[in-house]
């Protein structure tokens, strides 16, 4: 048989975050877990997007990512989470994000991300 790796599993989250199917996103991860495979930051970027109808649940997936899997945000998991707060209009995610992305390091006059320069352009013409 084929022994599953990360791929597949990003492939289920892409097909997940297409539908903002935040369940079954979950599934794939609890199904990566068992697998014995560790979620990478593209997978977790994947999740925010699957979870985007719900800041709380994209903040909650961030710190987990962060604090409770060792892994560092990157200029893409920040495009991620300024897309989503500023598609829910919540300035106070919007704010959090941008406190995060500072305290990170990045700065954002010298951004590398095409993504996460066209987000800040879109809060820069709010």
């Amino acid at each position: 048989g084929v022994l599953p790796r990360h791929q597949h599993f990003n492939a289920l989250l892409v097909a997940c975050a297409r539908t903002a199917d935040a369940p079954a996103a979950r599934g794939v991860f609890a199904e990566m877990h068992a697998e014995g495979l560790a979620p990478r930051e593209i997978d977790w970027n994947t999740l925010i997007q699957c979870l985007r109808e719900d800041f709380s649940a994209c903040r909650l997936a961030f710190e987990d990512m962060r604090a409770g899997h060792g892994i560092a945000p990157s200029e893409e998991t920040f495009a991620a989470l300024l897309q989503v707060a500023r598609g829910s209009h919540d300035r106070q995610a919007t704010e959090w994000v941008l406190d995060e992305l500072r305290r990170s390091g990045v700065d954002t006059r010298n951004v590398r991300s095409p993504r996460l320069r066209l987000e800040l352009q879109r809060l820069r013409k709010k």
